[in-house]
């Protein structure tokens, strides 16, 4: 049996490149990778950054949905701090649902960093999650994030999703011109150009 064992692996050497042999070795390591918790994250997130790009103009959705008075009534947690929603009246909105363990909530948010730099004066930014403020604030440090995120109370129906990352955008009207379940290209030209046309709304 040992012979058998020794012979093939001795044809497989003859048999394969060593690029081959390298492929194959790279290829091992990353199942081996993708079985261990801690690397998981990290290589999944990676993987579909890899994969975001721009999708092309963005319109708004043909019926906006007005979030009405009771829709607003939920507050938003910083570690100090609690803040209404309504005090975001008359802005334009981007709200993300998002969680530090999520690999397509990690693999959009440089996108958002980059995004948030440009119109955090213009837009209000407002990254939702059910993790404790100490784990966020690791995670925003651990990757030189300055995003305002914070805890929430309840989840009025318009905001309502099944899974992360999800994002609304409403207008200044307080309606929902645009939503989108998964990661996306935030910072991408289509997304900037529609974000420009929200602020430039009177």
């Amino acid at each position: 049996m040992i012979e058998k064992i020794k012979k093939r692996w001795e044809a497989y050497k003859k048999k394969e490149t060593v690029w081959g042999h390298i492929s194959n070795v790279i290829f091992i390591l990353f199942v081996i990778a993708m079985l261990i918790p801690s690397t998981r994250k990290v290589l999944s997130a990676t993987l579909i950054k890899l994969t975001l790009f721009d999708r092309g103009a963005i319109d708004p959705i043909p019926n906006p949905v007005k979030l009405n008075d009771n829709d607003k009534e939920f507050n938003i947690y910083g570690p100090d701090k609690v803040i209404p929603f309504k005090v975001f009246d008359d802005e334009v909105v981007v709200i993300n649902y998002w969680a530090t363990w999520c690999p397509p909530c990690i693999a959009e948010m440089p996108n958002f960093q980059e995004l948030y730099s440009d119109y955090g004066n213009k837009v209000a930014f407002l990254f939702l999650t059910t993790d404790p403020h100490d784990k966020v604030d690791a995670f925003m440090k651990k990757n030189g994030y300055n995003l305002p995120a914070y805890n929430y109370d309840r989840l009025p129906p318009p905001f309502d999703h099944t899974s992360i990352p999800t994002t609304f955008v409403l207008n200044r009207k307080g309606e929902i011109v645009f939503s989108r379940v998964g990661a996306y290209k935030w910072n991408g030209k289509s997304f900037r150009a529609f974000l420009d046309r929200l602020t430039g709304e009177e």
